[in-house]
């Protein structure tokens, strides 16, 4: 139980920490100076909490959930519901971020300037191109992101937080922002919110609870209790 509900935290973990999560909490942490405590707080709370409730939630009810409950508003708002949410987190903004991000922190410093155009459009392709070829068998995602990829991520991150730490960790924090000294928490909550984690835990729940049921947790009890473990 506890071995499969680390892997399945380290796939949510792999699916949930995209561009925003690598590029918010640094820009947070800039601009809110000497409020950080409190923007962190409205941070954690949207851009995990809520996507963390969100999931567990949906282990109660795995098959079409987010239909069924939009439903009772109405059902011309759960189409227009689900259609929007799938195209925030999908084509619109979350998808080509993670392509973009990557390219601009990893490849455009190494290439010069007349280049950089052409250097997108080839590294996209062979971006979109790798993540396609993983989804195809959607019964490896466990494997292939929660065994492989989380585990190399998570220690790349630790050694950059750990070279933040020794170059920057002896500056004074500056001013905050004026964003940010007029409602640490309000902003630092809304930054959360722009990670698009809220809104992708309602489609990721349903990927989640798919992976627990192939690894033989097809009991609600069982799978709501793995789910919570590995959150």
């Amino acid at each position: 139980m506890i071995k499969k509900g680390a892997l399945t935290g380290l796939l949510l973990f792999g699916i949930f920490f995209g561009a925003g999560n690598l590029i918010f909490p640094p820009s947070l942490g800039v601009q809110s100076g000497s409020n950080f405590w409190p923007a962190i707080g409205g941070f954690v709370l949207s851009g995990v909490g809520i996507a963390v409730l969100t999931l567990v939630i949906g282990t109660l009810n795995p098959k079409g959930y987010v239909h069924e409950i939009s439903q009772k508003i109405a059902p011309w708002f759960a189409i227009v519901y689900l259609v929007a949410l799938y195209l925030s987190i999908g084509p619109f903004f979350a998808i080509p971020r993670t392509a973009t991000v990557a390219y601009e922190v990893g490849i455009s410093p190494l290439l010069p300037k007349d280049l950089t155009g052409l250097g997108l459009i080839v590294f996209t392709t062979i971006y979109f191109a790798a993540a396609y070829l993983i989804s195809l068998n959607p019964s490896k995602i466990l494997d292939r992101i929660g065994r492989i990829l989380t585990p190399v991520f998570a220690i790349l991150i630790i050694v950059l937080i750990i070279l933040g730490a020794f170059k920057y960790g002896s500056a004074a924090p500056q001013q905050a922002s004026a964003a940010y000294a007029a409602s640490a928490f309000g902003q630092g909550f809304l930054e959360g919110y722009n990670t698009l984690d809220a809104l992708a835990s309602v489609a990721f729940s349903v990927i989640a609870v798919t992976t627990l049921n192939q690894l033989g947790f097809k009991n609600k009890k069982n799978t709501f209790q793995l789910f919570g473990l590995s959150d």
